[in-house]
């Protein structure tokens, strides 16, 4: 039988915060999934702002993903991307300030074989929600060519996480 057990949950507090992480991660299991509904303080115009992970500090160019974005409205609704050595792997898109004022994305990763001394592979998809004008879909594959995950980071380049952003990391076993 599949358990899940939440290993912590992390809310920002009053005057954002630049990321989110959890260090020492326990090994104790097989997977690892990231629950994050979040918002920064950057203006895309609606579009939302790229999250990103690294694993265990690493940001050497070890990451890769491919992703598939769907803007109903836009033209084209639907393109993807392949980005291979990166510095960091998507996470997702977060709401910015210049959506719905409430509105956080609602963000999940799932992280296989955590434990393992192995290459990572993962999945996430993420919605930017906006009650004005657009909503934004978007799924992503990823890796990382390194071990076992032992701390894990959540971030926006140069950008704030807002009051009320909140992520739960919970391990599969």
């Amino acid at each position: 039988m599949t358990a899940m057990t939440l290993v912590s949950t992390v809310t920002v507090g009053a005057g954002g915060a630049s990321q989110i992480e959890w260090s020492s991660i326990p090994q104790s299991g097989k997977d690892l999934l990231v629950v994050s509904s979040v918002r920064t303080d950057r203006n895309t115009g609606g579009y939302g702002d790229g999250m990103s992970f690294r694993f265990n500090g690493d940001s050497g160019f070890n990451y890769a993903v491919q992703v598939l974005w769907g803007i109903p409205g836009d033209s084209p609704a639907a393109y993807g991307q392949s980005l291979t050595s990166r510095d960091n792997v998507n996470a997702g898109s977060a709401n910015d300030i210049a959506t719905t004022n409430s509105a956080f994305s609602s963000m999940q990763t799932f992280i296989a074989n955590y434990t393992a001394a192995s290459n990572k592979s993962l999945s996430t998809e993420s919605v930017i929600e906006n009650n004005g004008t657009r909503s934004i879909l978007q799924m992503q594959a990823g890796g990382w060519a390194g071990g076992a995950i032992t701390s894990l980071r959540l971030f926006s380049f140069n950008q704030t996480l807002q009051q009320g952003s909140t992520a739960s990391l919970y391990i599969i076993s």
